[in-house]
């Protein structure tokens, strides 16, 4: 997954959160491993 690494991939990761609402993430917000 270079893109993801390289953070070149444009999607939104949607958590929905106990109370019903939600936060969007970004993958350039997210930790990536190796």
């Amino acid at each position: 997954m270079k893109e993801l690494r390289e953070r070149k991939i444009p999607f939104t990761i949607r958590r929905y959160l106990p109370d019903g609402s939600y936060e969007d993430w970004g993958v350039d917000e997210l930790i990536v491993e190796d």
